[in-house]
């Protein structure tokens, strides 16, 4: 009777153990490509080719393309930007105004400060590496003056959409200048406590208004606030055509992780936003500065057309 009960309380001091052992990993924020609760593989159809067969031009079918936010190479200038897209086969840049220009040009990619030289290096820098700046972001403006200059600015750059967060009182007037210029406007969300955080609130303030305003929808951002961004992008189906872009990311503990690896179901969202007919870039974007940022992308890369490779 006695070797059952120390038997017992074995039993019961293992299982205990095991539970801290459990409590205490999940304290600590994994390291980069670990899963806490990882979202389900995409799993494909019968019609679907092997594995192996996805690439970039199944993420194209879609209607879709990749645009890389210049910040996530703000520890390099501007000029260095067109050689890190080439080494990841991506030719459409979103310009960041904090970066500065390089190429001789020490100053910001500013729209208020950048001189004419910098801006005409730039137009034929990226001509000559066959990069588009498709987007300017995100950036606002303090004076109706500014606002026009900032158009001004897109324009001259070829730039399809600026992503801001202007004032609720300034929307209208940022839309008569978004329809002057026929550059649209994505309504970005920060995370809490900024004034555009859920889209319900984005929604409200542009569902009156043209449709040259939109929606610049930041998954990361929204887990950050404590919405699911799954759902979130489900609240974009009124939106009808007015998502400018989504900057797409994975996250775990907080913390970007590549597309796939984290908390975040990827492929769910691309599957929601086929379903509203969304054609149109998806941002990616990383803050880090870890040394394997670029095979981070390529991870992320691989992801989204894997996924897109079996979304039907």
């Amino acid at each position: 009777m006695l070797r059952m009960s120390l038997f017992c309380l074995a039993i019961l001091l293992c299982t205990a153990c095991s539970a801290v052992s459990e409590d205490t990993a999940v304290s600590e924020p994994p390291p980069v490509g670990s899963q806490d609760t990882p979202a389900a593989e995409p799993q494909p159809s019968d019609a679907t080719p092997e594995a192996t067969t996805y690439g970039p031009k199944d993420f194209e079918a879609h209607g879709w393309t990749i645009v890389c936010q210049a910040v996530t190479f703000n520890d390099h200038t501007f000029t260095s930007a067109p050689d890190q897209l080439e080494k990841l086969g991506i030719k459409e840049v979103m310009a960041y105004r904090g970066q500065i220009v390089g190429g001789g040009f020490d100053e910001k990619f500013e729209f208020t400060t950048m001189s004419q030289e910098a801006r005409d290096y730039v137009k034929q820098l990226t001509a000559e590496k066959g990069i588009t700046i498709r987007h300017y972001g995100v950036v606002n403006a303090k004076t109706p003056e500014d606002w026009r200059k900032l158009f001004e600015f897109a324009q001259e750059l070829g730039i399809q959409a600026i992503v801001s967060e202007p004032e609720y009182d300034e929307l209208e007037m940022v839309d008569a200048l978004a329809q002057e210029f026929d550059i649209r406007v994505g309504i970005h969300n920060h995370p809490l406590p900024t004034k555009y955080w859920h889209p319900d609130i984005v929604i409200h303030h542009i569902k009156d208004l043209s449709d040259h305003m939109g929606i610049s929808g930041d998954t990361g951002n929204w887990a950050r606030s404590g919405l699911d961004p799954l759902e979130c992008i489900k609240k974009l189906e009124p939106l009808d055509g007015r998502i400018v872009e989504i900057q797409i990311k994975d996250m775990t503990h907080g913390y970007n992780v590549p597309l796939g690896t984290g908390q975040s179901d990827v492929a769910a969202m691309l599957r929601e936003l086929k379903s509203q007919n969304y054609q149109g870039p998806f941002v990616i974007e990383y803050f880090t500065k870890r040394d394997t940022k670029l095979n981070e992308i390529r991870e992320s890369l691989d992801h989204l057309y894997r996924v897109a490779a079996w979304i039907e």
